[in-house]
């Protein structure tokens, strides 16, 4: 440690060098102000679009809620008939949210497949395993016995990715 009398006398006239005061981080240019109330308006834009987005696809959430409730009734072994009388149903009330009425509702047979194919963009319902759909609402119930595990499977996968994928114009 110097004391005063082994100082550098070179160094004695020296003035102590004061910190310059800290940078504010408050914004003080009006393209500040601008660029902030920008980015406001966008964060703020960002979230309207989703919240629409998420209570657009409302509909498409609960569809597949009854589809797993479905399919829970079928994996109980409790009987066919009602979870597969409930499946067309379903895509109905589902396709009756997502589309206009006047269009939707009065179709029937191989139009309401052709529908519901060309609203997804595939042929599964026409040509695979969804033409049980167009059985299953008014079949009797000893005729409903006839399809198999894989069949209903396959046309309760095959609901699923409809009401995931398809095209909704409401």
């Amino acid at each position: 440690m110097l004391t005063p009398q082994t100082a550098d006398p070179q160094l004695e006239g020296l003035i102590e060098i004061t910190p310059p005061q800290p940078v504010s981080y408050r914004p003080e240019t009006v393209g500040c102000f601008v660029l902030l109330g920008l980015l406001v308006l966008a964060v703020a834009w960002i979230v309207y679009r989703r919240y629409r987005r998420h209570r657009a696809n409302q509909y498409r959430r609960w569809a597949l809620e009854k589809l797993e409730d479905i399919k829970r009734v079928l994996q109980q072994n409790l009987g066919l008939e009602k979870p597969l009388r409930e499946i067309p149903v379903l895509v109905k009330q589902t396709a009756l949210h997502a589309y206009p009425r006047p269009e939707v509702a009065s179709l029937s047979g191989d139009d309401w497949l052709r529908f519901l194919d060309a609203s997804y963009g595939g042929s599964g319902f026409s040509d695979g395993a969804g033409r049980i759909l167009a059985h299953t609402a008014y079949e009797p119930a000893q005729e409903l016995e006839r399809y198999g595990e894989e069949d209903i499977n396959q046309l309760l996968k095959l609901v699923g990715k409809w009401i995931k994928k398809h095209r909704s114009e409401a």
